[in-house]
């Protein structure tokens, strides 16, 4: 409940401010949706529910309504990589759920927990918050997610399709990310001419992160197209 709380005050008190800031001429056609910036990054175009956040580092992320996440790192290694988050719905084979997990185009992975996150090194993060209330299942859909860049911070709710807060305060920041466990986090480091995508920790319960490193997969800068699957996921055949 306490989260909760905190997620209606900010959205009352900066629903104006968001709005009131969005400039109507900053805009691009993207999928036939038009993009509108909402200022410090995030462009959306809720009518569709597509949302593109840039940031200053080199990082884009595109944001689906029904939970497709598309992470593209240009400033990190020497090639651009590319983390996704994506599913399928059996009924209508629509992205949905965001359980599986893919590095530059190969499936590695799904997702072991409830939320999860992306930490770039510089601290920029992604957390998307998942529907489930205990243990994992594939119909646990992601409801909300939330953008850390420095004081930066957007906060989308994917059930009501709108952009709850959008702005640059850092105490704001700092109490969204306090009431938002992290749950499966993954960050990645180059070595030499590899880059390595791996977990870092997980935090389940707020404030209780159990650290232990996993390595998901690999990039090689001199072939683009080679991506190495570490991890043997028991769920999938093909990991």
């Amino acid at each position: 409940m306490k989260t909760n709380y905190f997620f209606k005050y900010i959205s009352i008190c900066f629903c104006l401010m968001l709005f009131s800031c969005s400039n109507d001429d900053d805009s691009t056609e993207v999928e036939e949706c038009q993009l509108i910036s909402v200022g410090n990054g995030l462009s959306a175009a809720e009518e569709c529910g597509l949302y593109e956040y840039v940031s200053e580092s080199g990082v884009t992320i595109k944001i689906y309504s029904h939970g497709a996440v598309t992470y593209t790192d240009a400033s990190t290694f020497s090639n651009d990589f590319t983390i996704q988050f994506w599913g399928s719905d059996e009924t209508d084979n629509s992205y949905l759920y965001g359980s599986h997990e893919n590095l530059n185009g190969k499936h590695i992975k799904d997702r072991l927990g409830l939320n999860r996150t992306i930490l770039h090194p510089n601290g920029l993060k992604i957390t998307c918050v998942s529907s489930g209330n205990d243990v994992f299942t594939w119909a646990d859909y992601f409801t909300s997610i939330t953008i850390y860049d420095g004081a930066i911070v957007h906060h989308i709710n994917l059930l009501t399709n709108q952009v709850e807060y959008s702005g640059v305060n850092q105490y704001i920041a700092d109490n969204l990310d306090a009431n938002e466990a992290d749950g499966e986090t993954s960050t990645y480091e180059v070595v030499g001419e590899m880059l390595y995508f791996f977990n870092t920790y997980t935090e389940n319960e707020l404030g209780n992160k159990v650290i232990e490193r996993v390595d998901l997969g690999s990039l090689n800068s001199i072939n683009q197209n080679q991506v190495n699957d570490l991890f043997d996921d028991p769920r999938l055949g093909h990991t």
